[in-house]
């Protein structure tokens, strides 16, 4: 018996890869929230923020939330952006361009999100930032 050659593995592959790709969407039909932020700011002190959201099955009228808070070292909230947007509008991320204020002293921050949609469960996520000399 001949093994399968190369070219046959990869054609089965790219066949395989859409298939795979449908069947998770119907498996998991929950909401999903997730946070894209660089550690380090840009040389000005700007960073871009993204807040991705997916709802493979979205309920008709229905409503997402969503609030990113900034947290001191200490954990105290120094400042917070919010939204809202209906599930069914696949509008892509939220984009925010933050400029670290002078004011903050050098460490690591924490950016929280804090999502939800519907009546569905909120889904809570952490990222840590860099402000200033490396700590």
């Amino acid at each position: 018996m001949r093994a399968p050659s190369m070219p046959a593995i990869l054609f089965a592959s790219i066949i395989c890869i859409p298939a795979a790709s449908h069947a998770t969407t119907g498996d998991h039909p929950e909401f999903n929230a997730w946070l894209e932020a660089p550690f380090r700011a840009d040389a000005r002190g700007a960073r871009t923020l993204s807040l991705h959201f997916s709802a493979p099955e979205p309920q008709a009228g229905g409503t997402l939330r969503w609030r990113l808070t900034l947290l001191a070292p200490d954990g105290r909230t120094l400042r917070n952006w919010h939204g809202t947007r209906q599930l069914a509008d696949p509008d892509g991320p939220v984009t925010l361009r933050w400029r670290t204020p002078p004011a903050l002293r050098a460490g690591v921050y924490s950016l929280r999100l804090r999502a939800s949609a519907g009546a569905g469960p909120t889904i809570d996520q952490r990222w840590n930032v860099a402000v200033g000399a490396a700590p």
